[in-house]
């Protein structure tokens, strides 16, 4: 007789985690059904889990799949290092693991844990590992694992728990604060009951044999077993597990005539072997740590019908209906007797299943999530600003459409935005900088790398070792795309936000090579957030009709730059025979924003050359054809070099002219297509035919005032006024990038003063140019002496932060600065001599070294007014 199987009830896995990561003491193939089983193979039902194993001599990794079920196990060397986290790192990423839980067991891990950005850490405390007697004080490395485990908790967001002695011991020996569940080991129920060892029970002529199942280790009371077998003689004793590490005492329990051995079993061969039982025992050691634990096979006795006799453990002695506790071999051989009588009663084997059944892993698992949920809500509700460092090209800081990008990136982010040029000329002693007090790094597209060594040799170092997320903003991606793919993949770039159209991405950027990078629109939005609003006119007050600025499309661009020039040409030789009165030229890169928006403000229309398209110029083998065949015209150009290229790529990019067109109230002619999917036809722009069959049309359009009117106003609304199409959406779309990616706990609180980093536990150091150490800047401050509050409320407002484009400071700003510097001028009193001492040692260390390199980043313009004003803060 038996019940049927109750299926694990579905569940929906956490959006914010892609993989499982088990950090284990274990060996997959010698545990079988432990609850590292249980949980990972239930973590398998909804993601890969990633079975860790400290168990090789090798540096390299290896890894071998389960067979049933979505679990790989992972062999790694024994020994804990950098080297070796990153090397699992690395291991990750080949199999796209990006954000994974990080479930942990095995404190020899330390590494691994410090240097992840995993979302959520968990540790799963299993046994009392922190008690004076437990299983870990008795080992050579006792001291050493416990204080390893003491501080692994204090990095993590969970602690798992298998019942309230171990939860309170680590509370209070672990000295953990953090957020704790209790969820008590159980047993795999439905498995156990579709055995159908339960009520499959030995007959009353069977012969009385008592089971125990586990590993014969060190914590089995090895005396008391040998005293039962010599008081219960006519009782068979049966053993299966792995003999681990067992003492002498096992030799001796081995040789009872009425001892059996059974080896290590199957999960099925257990069962059938509970079949002929009359009773299951738990003769573990008399200790504290035994007493707080809570063994799996308590339960799993209970499913397949057995009584129980156990030594005392607290959680088992709250249900002494299911479980006899007895304390030595005469109470042990009493309560063996008298709870076999009750091995074949179907009464008290439907209560022992009810009871199995209550603490089913399926219903601890779904606990388990609940419970992650709810931390993942907390910890979200908690978690500061993520600190995100851009790195730009200073060079070109100072043009406006690169300017404003950085400064949405300020104005708009969620997170706390660093800036830093990827671009300056370090000197030959340079070393890379360790970044990993920032949660995220970010490649703007004013770097270009496809150019040769554009990004700084020694910032694409510091990149390459970094091991959070990061990401690259779309620059020129079909001009020496190998050499841009291969610095992506030198970085290890996790995030490519590309203007390559989608159907086109596979092409640029082959799956085989990139398939565990994510790629990413990137949102059309205005080059800048300017004043062309000043410049707009009443349509009946403009006196050019139509105007163009247009340049000489690339070779390169073949048949479509040809169009492109073709259709400038005669859109402006039609207009001119219909009476408007036009403006077209070849635009000038060096033509003022002022001049530029008068003319659009000056113009009832603008006429936007067609896109163009480029081939895929891998090696830039066809760039430098072009300089070389500069006389050629575009159609000569295609017919020599481009007819075997693959079909040219149309990046999605909408161009700038357009957007400041909307902004001016200008109408637009384009001609008919798609351009980004920002625009619509007949609502947004006047639509030209590609054989410009329907010009006399748009040109008496143009003609008309409230024609232009009505449509340069529904663009504006529709495009700059709604902020669907801005800089800040550009922003928003990596700030959801982000805090995806970047859930990771933060390693650092940072603050610009013009730099200095406050790490976790440790104190606040300033970094400045050798020589320039003076009053409130040479100091070491401790720790307390500012909150992060008001550090960033007062000294941040007063225009002293890394960011090229710093806002001005009001008299009331610097006033609260000043305030808050006086308040804690005694406590720095006296401090300077540490860092007066770093500066004039001859070699400084590192975080100084590299603090030194972001503050020369910085644009030496905006280097001299944070000087100017931290000298005006001083008074000096």
């Amino acid at each position: 007789m038996s019940e049927p199987a109750i299926a694990a009830p579905p569940t929906m896995f956490p959006a914010w985690c892609d993989a499982v990561v088990m950090l284990t003491w274990s060996d997959w193939h010698l545990e079988p059904r432990s609850n590292r089983f249980h949980y990972a193979t239930r973590f398998a039902r909804h993601l890969p889990v990633y079975f860790v194993q400290a168990d090789s001599f090798v540096q390299e990794i290896s890894s071998e799949k389960v067979s049933g079920h979505n679990i790989e196990v992972v062999h790694v060397a024994s020994q804990d290092s950098d080297s070796r986290a990153k090397a699992i790192q690395a291991f990750l990423r080949t199999r796209g693991v990006r954000n994974p839980l990080m479930w942990i067991y095995n404190p020899n891990f330390e590494r691994l844990v410090a240097l992840s950005g995993a979302p959520m850490r968990i540790f799963h405390a299993t046994e009392d590992y922190l008690g004076q007697n437990g299983p870990l004080a008795k080992s050579l490395r006792g001291v050493e694992l416990i204080e390893a485990i003491r501080r692994i908790i204090a990095q993590c967001d969970l602690v798992v728990a298998v019942s309230d002695g171990v939860a309170d011991n680590f509370r209070v020996n672990g000295q953990y604060s953090g957020d704790m569940i209790v969820l008590r080991n159980g047993c795999d129920f439905s498995f156990w009951q579709a055995s159908g060892a339960a009520f499959d029970a030995p007959s009353e002529d069977a012969p009385n044999i008592a089971i125990f199942q586990g590993n014969l280790n060190g914590r089995i009371d090895y005396d008391l077993l040998i005293e039962l077998t010599e008081r219960m003689p006519d009782w068979t004793f049966e053993f299966c597990g792995q003999i681990a590490h067992a003492p002498p005492g096992w030799q001796t329990l081995s040789g009872r005539p009425n001892v059996r051995y059974l080896g290590v079993l199957e999960p099925q061969a257990i069962a059938d072997a509970a079949r002929g039982a009359r009773v299951g025992l738990i003769p573990f050691e008399r200790a504290d740590y035994i007493w707080r634990s809570l063994p799996l096979k308590a339960y799993e006795y209970l499913a397949c019908g057995l009584p129980v006799v156990s030594v005392p453990i607290e959680e088992l002695q709250k249900h002494p209906e299911m479980f006899a506790i007895a304390g030595g071999s005469a109470a042990f051989e009493a309560a063996m007797r008298e709870r076999a009588a009750s091995r074949a009663d179907p009464e008290m084997i439907n209560k022992r299943l009810a009871h199995a059944r209550r603490v089913s892993y399926d219903e601890c698992f779904e606990q388990l999530l609940s419970r992650m949920e709810t931390t993942m809500r907390t910890m979200e509700g908690r978690r500061p600003r993520l600190n995100i460092l851009v790195f730009y090209d200073e060079r070109s800081a100072h043009l406006s459409s690169v300017r404003s990008s950085l400064d949405a990136f300020s104005l708009h982010s969620s997170c706390r935005m660093h800036f830093m040029s990827g671009t300056a000329t370090w000197g030959p002693t340079f070393e890379p900088i360790d970044l990993r007090m920032f949660d995220a790094v970010i490649i703007h597209d004013s770097i270009d790398l496809s150019a040769p060594q554009h990004l700084g040799h020694d910032i694409a170092a510091s990149i390459e070792i970094y091991d959070g997320p990061k990401l690259l903003l779309s620059g020129k991606e079909l001009k020496n795309t190998e050499r841009l793919r291969r610095s992506i993949e030198r970085m290890s770039i996790d995030c490519v936000f590309t203007r390559v159209p989608e159907p086109s991405i596979a092409r640029v950027y082959p799956p085989d090579r990139f398939g565990i990078v994510d790629f990413l629109p990137m949102r059309d939005a205005p080059a800048t957030e300017s004043s062309a609003g000043h410049y707009v006119r009443r349509t009946a007050e403009r006196g050019i009709s139509l105007c163009s600025r247009w340049s000489n499309p690339p070779l390169l661009a073949g048949r479509s730059g040809y169009e492109a020039k073709w259709a400038a040409q005669e859109t402006e030789r039609l207009a001119v025979e219909c009476g408007l009165i036009v403006d077209f030229a070849e635009y000038g890169s060096g033509t003022p924003a002022s001049e530029w928006y008068q003319l659009l403000g000056s113009s009832r229309a603008i006429f936007v050359a067609p896109p163009i398209s480029l081939p895929l110029d891998d090696s830039g083998a066809l760039e430098d054809l072009a300089s070389q065949h500069q006389a050629m015209s575009h159609t000569e150009f295609a017919q020599r070099f481009l007819l075997q290229q693959d079909e040219p790529i149309r990046l999605n990019e909408v161009p700038s002219e357009i957007f400041d067109a909307i902004s001016t109230r200008t109408a637009l002619v384009l001609f008919e297509g798609k351009y980004g999917d920002v625009l619509t036809p007949g609502r947004h722009y006047l639509a030209l035919k590609s054989d410009l069959s329907n010009a006399e049309d748009i040109f008496e359009k143009i003609k008309d005032d409230a024609v232009i009117s009505t449509m340069t106003q529904q663009a504006y609304e529709d495009i700059i006024a709604s902020g669907r199409h801005s800089l800040r959406r550009v922003v928003d779309d990596v700030d959801d990038y982000l805090q995806k990616r970047a859930r990771g706990r933060k390693r650092a609180t940072l603050v610009t003063l013009p730099i200095f980093a406050v790490a976790a536990g440790q104190q606040m150091q300033i970094a400045q140019r050798k020589g320039s150490l003076r009053a409130i800047l040479d100091q070491v401050i401790p720790p307390d002496v500012f909150t992060q509050d008001q550090i960033y409320n007062h000294l941040l407002p007063a225009g002293a932060q890394l960011f090229p484009t710093p806002p001005p400071a009001t008299e009331a700003q610097i006033e609260k600065v000043m305030t808050a510097l006086e308040a804690v001028a005694a406590d720095l009193k006296g401090m300077g001599a540490a860092v007066q001492q770093i500066v004039e040692s001859p070699r400084q260390p590192f975080w100084y070294r590299g603090a030194q390199a972001m503050w020369q980043a910085v644009p030496a313009s905006v280097r001299l007014r944070l000087i100017e004003r931290m000298r005006a803060l001083r008074g000096q």
